[in-house]
């Protein structure tokens, strides 16, 4: 929590939440040490797929940055990425803002490609699923013949 509350300045969580921080959650060091190890060990990561990916990218090379894990922002930076988020306004109208095309949320976009909503449960390995049923239902409306046998 100290560090948290150190990078966010916040610093009025309930005891529970703290706790909770405490009892469930790794450091930043202990996650990147494991993006490390999925990205360079077997096959590696062939594509990073994200919706809203560049944030993401900001995100995560900030804190690689930050902990001085040059290693790993090297091998990072060589991986391709592709963003559903980008590719869903490519190839879909969300309407606009007023200045540019409106990017859609992740519901938005499944329920552009599949007509269904997704669930409402907001929580990461749901979202993960989501972007990634996104991701086949965008490279199906790009090109259906030529990415037919790519797999996640």
């Amino acid at each position: 929590p100290e560090e948290f509350v150190s990078i966010s300045s916040i610093s009025f969580f309930a005891p529970s939440i703290v706790n909770f921080f405490h009892t469930r959650g790794v450091s930043v060091e202990e996650v990147l040490q494991q993006l490390y190890q999925d990205v360079t060990e077997g096959n590696g990561v062939q594509r990073l797929i994200a919706h809203n990916q560049l944030f993401d990218q900001y995100v995560l090379r900030g804190e690689m940055a930050r902990y001085q894990r040059m290693d790993l922002l090297d091998v990072w930076n060589q991986i391709p990425t592709f963003c559903t988020m980008q590719h869903g306004m490519d190839q879909f109208n969300f309407g606009s803002t007023g200045w540019g095309p409106k990017p859609p949320k992740l519901t938005e976009l499944f329920q552009k490609l599949f007509g269904l909503s997704p669930p409402t449960v907001h929580d990461a390995t749901y979202d993960a699923y989501t972007c990634a049923l996104c991701y086949r239902g965008l490279l199906h409306e790009m090109s259906p013949h030529t990415h037919s046998t790519e797999t996640l």
